[in-house]
Order: C-alpha cells, then sequence, then structure tokens
C-alpha cells in the first residue's frame, strides 16, 4: 500500500517568503497523514470538539470555509503549534510499519505552523482553500 497524505491547498501559489520546510511547497502543505492523524488525535485527546472541527477542515474537498471558520481554524493552528511544540511526542521516536518516519514535537509544530500561513496567505489574496486526503 503507498502512503497516504494529507494536503491543504490554495488555486494559486500566494507570495510566501517561505519557512524552508519540507512540508510547504508550491502553493500547498503536504505532510503524511499518519503525522496529521497524531496531530489531529492530540487535539482530540485534550479538546474534543477542536479535534473534531480539525478531523472536519482535512477534508474539505471543494467544500469553501466562510471567513469566521477561516479564523478559527487560524486560531487553531497557532495554539496547537504552541502547545505541541512544548509537550511530549505524539508518537514513539523509533520507526515502525505504521509511522516509518516519526517525528519529533517541532516537526509537528512546523507542519502546523505551514498550514496557518497557507491559510493566512490565501485570505490576503482572497484564494480559495481546499484539503484532502491523497
Amino acid at each position: 500500500m503507498s502512503r497516504m497524505w494529507q494536503l491543504f491547498c490554495t488555486d494559486e501559489d500566494p507570495a510566501d517568503t517561505g519557512s524552508g520546510s519540507a512540508w510547504s511547497g508550491q502553493g500547498r502543505v503536504r505532510m503524511p497523514l499518519e503525522h496529521w492523524q497524531a496531530i489531529v488525535d492530540r487535539v482530540t485527546a485534550t479538546q474534543a470538539d477542536d479535534g473534531q472541527w480539525l478531523e472536519q477542515v482535512s477534508v474539505l474537498d471543494g467544500r469553501q470555509l466562510d471567513l469566521a471558520a477561516c479564523h478559527r481554524l487560524l486560531r487553531l493552528l497557532d495554539v496547537w503549534a504552541v502547545h505541541i511544540e512544548s509537550g511530549p511526542p505524539l508518537m514513539n521516536l523509533a520507526p515502525t510499519d505504521e509511522i516509518p518516519e516519526p517525528m519529533p514535537p517541532g516537526e509537528h509544530a512546523r507542519m502546523l505552523r505551514d498550514v496557518a500561513r497557507l491559510l493566512r496567505r490565501t485570505l490576503a489574496a482572497e484564494q480559495r482553500f481546499d484539503s484532502w486526503v491523497d
């Protein structure tokens, strides 16, 4: 079975000064699905409503978020990046069949910050924000 990916994308690539992150590319943030799921699981374990909402917005599949929902997502991404970065690892740091490339909390926080940066650029450029699993 091939690896699954969580994607967050915009129509075009709004100007980005970039983070130098491996997760950000031209108009998108792409991360291994198992890492996104570990993030969502941590959020859900602490704040179930936030975790369920993150799960919903990770598969928009063409549905549009209104402005209030975009700002809610930005707040959650910013808050949880800090919590995750300063907290314990989301996973065992030894590779397994399910998670061949475990990441430390700082890398999971970078993933969240990359999504937040993409969403901010998308809003500023008045473009469409989308997400799906591939």
